[in-house]
């Protein structure tokens, strides 16, 4: 008896009541820019605090990669362009600065090589586009993180409305018409 009151007190305390979920609340255009904004600067910044491959530079490129994207995620939108072409900029970056820093001639090469000269315009070229390519897609998820919000708060709206219904005897009668997207 006592081990069966036991169980039914666990079974008890482990569930919760039903009830409805609460209704979607409106979202702000406002945080989705911060978030947007605020998690690549954050990692710019433990980008230029941190030291060449410490954890903290190894975090901060992963913010200012996936940050910009937070704003989408906050509007329940994955946000894939942005991100994909970040990433894609992000390898051109580390290639072309790679190229630059390493793969130029030092002052031991010959004097009528000019692979050396082909490497360094690749360097920059790579460089060059791959900030390009990662300003552009941060400033696109910026922008389009507040629309993404205004599309959703639009599509989880409930509209209530003063309305004309008709009686059955013929009439009409005021009534309250709710309208939503669920």
């Amino acid at each position: 008896m006592r081990a069966a009151l036991v169980a039914v007190m666990a079974v008890m305390v482990a569930t919760s009541v039903a009830r409805a979920d609460e209704p979607a609340q409106d979202k702000s255009p406002e945080l989705a820019m911060t978030l947007s904004i605020s998690i690549p600067v954050a990692g710019f910044v433990g980008i230029a605090a941190g030291t060449e491959g410490s954890s903290l530079v190894k975090v901060g490129i992963a913010a200012m990669i996936v940050g910009p994207a937070t704003g989408h995620w906050y509007a329940h939108e994955p946000g894939l362009i942005g991100l994909a072409a970040r990433s894609v900029a992000a390898v051109a970056l580390y290639y072309g600065l790679d190229e630059l820093r390493y793969g130029g001639c030092d002052l031991d090469c010959p004097v009528n090589d000019t692979s050396g000269q082909r490497n360094e315009r690749l360097g920059y070229a790579l460089t060059i586009s791959g900030l390009a390519v990662f300003a552009a897609s941060t400033v696109y998820d910026v922008v389009l993180a507040r629309r993404e919000v205004g599309t959703w708060n639009r599509e989880h709206a409930i509209a209530v409305a003063p309305t004309a219904i008709a009686t059955p005897s013929g009439g009409t009668t005021m009534g309250i018409g709710i309208g939503g997207r669920f």
